[in-house]
């Protein structure tokens, strides 16, 4: 009679032996090419995980019939667990099904903060790929350099398979400088499909990676002491696994084996003792038909699978075929391909990549609670082998209802907790991929370029305006001094005397004249810089003052733009105009054109030309 505790952990196991899709395929991923390589300057970030100041992430991982939520915020510099979440249909359903997206709505709805929170996902582990290449050092078009690198190697189709790298550093290949590249794909309708999904539940994606990414995610983090040699992470999927190889928060190696839970399960279906004793406990199957004793077969096979987990009988009265050494040496065939394969990795990575041999292995897979399998795969490759729990209380700062949970709990979340520590910044996203970073970088360069600019025009500007200050200071210092030269004459003046002070007179008004057309300009300029606002910017400024001599009106023709979020551009377009009609320097304004457009690093703008008219300077005025 299977107790209480026994139940519920199959229950568990049967949302894991149901987390990816039958259709799954294992791809191979292939190594980086041997030779004397030397790392000069790893690209990877040091130090604890900084999450996004205010913002929550929230990691979603989808399974076949469910799916797990990890929410992280940050607490005091570092990360903290505050909220899980598994739900499960039972049913089949597809991902994209109505009853699947439904509930992926209503279990985000649940989520504190989903509003504003960032949101990761993964495409599963079988069906991206990784590896590593060189590319030569190239200052300029870096994607394409690694893209058709790429190309060379495995010859995918760019329009079905989502392609991303990001650069590791620099290496000497046979004593010639190269870019270390890793470089990872993943089909494009299983991105498209994941953004459909989100999309469906009303929420937004923020980052899909792969799942060797998202589990870097927990090393990068700190939460595990690796030190500087390198360790195994073995990811035990439902149709497949993956082996990775990480040193240093790099990833070196990463491949795919075939061998899952599914074989896992099917070693115990095939145990004869096994189908003796769930035939004998369901009495009722010679009537049930094919199918029926199939998922029976599975259901029982799940609650051996189980007892792994569970603790034993207080008083030892589990039944010998049914104990936790039975059932370990049932499944000790898929366990040992398992071994067999984490070696060959190894011994590919220390004897063609040239890498130290690691020293630890950690396990991520809801068997991992058991300490049974833990030392089996300790006594088959003579490592420390560890179970990747980053949930645990003893690790990390985590809210009451996460401390809670049991470790057959907690290592089911490690894939979502891993999920939760994405970033930007070290985590690679095919929703922004490095061509996307190269298109931005070249965006931002352009912008100073253009900020440069204006600068360099506004120094200009003010040193001619500086310049032409001075010069109508000496103009209003020699006018005074003419005046007290008047004013200190004698009235009693001969015709001699008049007709030389009008010729002088006449001259110094010409001059003065002069001087006053000659700074129209800088008057201008002064007027323009004290009546434009700050959400109004001037493009250009053009002034048409005629020939020398021309007694026509002089012209102003401004070209600028309007900027600001949730602002009327017409009303302050007006208010504009109505100020400077008012300006005793200028006669008649008028709007001459608008147009709304984009504009790079202001977002949308009123782009305007203003026509004005300058108030002429009369002699009688001088």
């Amino acid at each position: 009679m299977a107790t209480e505790r026994e139940v519920s952990s199959t229950e568990k196991l049967l949302a894991v032996i149901r987390k990816e899709s039958e259709n799954t395929r294992p791809q191979q991923s292939a190594t980086r090419e041997a030779g004397t390589r030397q790392t000069v300057t790893p690209s990877v970030p040091t130090g604890k995980i900084m999450l996004p100041r205010g913002r929550d992430v929230v990691g979603v991982e989808l399974i076949k019939d469910g799916l797990n939520i990890v929410r992280m915020s940050r607490a005091g510099g570092a990360w903290k667990a505050v909220q899980t979440l598994s739900a499960s249909l039972g049913s089949g359903a597809s991902l994209q099904s109505p009853s699947y997206i439904q509930l992926l709505k209503d279990s985000l709805r649940k989520i504190k903060g989903i509003d504003k929170a960032l949101i990761w996902t993964m495409v599963p582990a079988s069906r991206g790929e990784i590896w590593q290449l060189s590319v030569p050092v190239v200052k300029k078009d870096l994607y394409n350099a690694v893209y058709w690198s790429a190309r060379k190697q495995k010859n995918f189709d760019h329009k079905e398979t989502f392609f991303d790298y990001r650069i590791m550093g620099e290496i000497t290949d046979s004593g010639v400088r190269k870019l270390s590249a890793e470089v990872f794909t993943a089909p494009r309708h299983e991105i498209d499909l994941l953004k459909k999904i989100f999309s469906s539940a009303g929420v937004p994606l923020h980052g899909i990676t792969l799942p060797s990414f998202a589990l870097q995610n927990l090393f990068t983090a700190g939460m595990f002491d690796t030190g500087d040699q390198p360790f195994v992470v073995l990811s035990i999927g439902q149709q497949c696994s993956s082996i990775d190889i990480h040193m240093e928060k790099r990833l070196l190696l990463s491949r795919i084996t075939r061998t899952g839970l599914s074989s896992i399960v099917q070693a115990l279906l095939d145990e004869r003792d096994f189908t003796a004793a769930i035939s004998s406990q369901d009495q009722d199957l010679p009537g049930k038909s094919s199918a029926e004793r199939q998922a029976a077969d599975l259901d029982g096979a799940l609650r051996l699978l189980a007892l792994l987990t569970n603790d034993p009988a207080p008083d030892g009265s589990t039944d010998p075929d049914h104990s936790q050494d039975r059932i370990l040496q049932m499944i000790t065939d898929p366990l040992d391909r398992l071994s067999r394969q984490v070696e060959r990795t190894i011994n590919h990575s220390v004897n063609v990549q040239g890498n130290p041999p690691p020293l630890r292995l950690y396990i991520c897979s809801s068997l991992a609670a058991s300490p049974l399998v833990i030392d089996h795969f300790k006594k088959q490759l003579g490592l420390d082998v560890q179970a990747l729990d980053p949930l645990d209380p003893a690790l990390t700062h985590a809210a009451p209802a996460v401390n809670s949970l049991n470790k057959e709990q907690r290592l089911s979340f490690a894939p979502a907790s891993a999920l939760a520590l994405s970033s930007l910044e070290y985590t690679p996203n095919f929703l922004y991929t490095s061509q996307n970073k190269e298109e931005e970088q070249i965006r931002r360069r352009n912008g100073y370029l253009a900020a440069a600019g204006i600068l360099i025009l506004f120094l200009i500007t003010g040193l001619f305006w500086n310049y032409s200050r001075q010069e109508l200071a000496e103009a209003q210092l020699a006018t005074a001094q003419l005046r007290e030269r008047f004013e200190a004459q004698s009235l009693m003046l001969t015709q001699e005397d008049i007709n030389l002070l009008a010729g002088e007179f006449v001259q110094k008004s010409t001059v003065l004249r002069d001087y006053t057309r000659r700074f129209v300009p800088v008057a201008v300029l002064g007027e323009l810089s004290s009546l434009t606002p700050d959400n109004i910017r001037l493009l250009n400024v053009r002034l048409d003052a005629g020939p020398p001599g021309s007694t026509r009106q002089a012209r102003v023709v401004l070209e600028g733009f309007i900027s600001g979020q949730g602002i009327s551009f017409q009303s302050h377009l007006s208010s504009y105009v109505f100020r400077l009609s008012k300006s005793p320097m200028f006669g008649d304004t008028a709007i001459q054109n608008t147009e709304t457009s984009l504009f790079d690093s202001q977002g949308q703008v009123l782009k305007f030309v203003i026509n004005i008219n300058v108030r002429q300077v009369q002699d009688e005025q001088i």
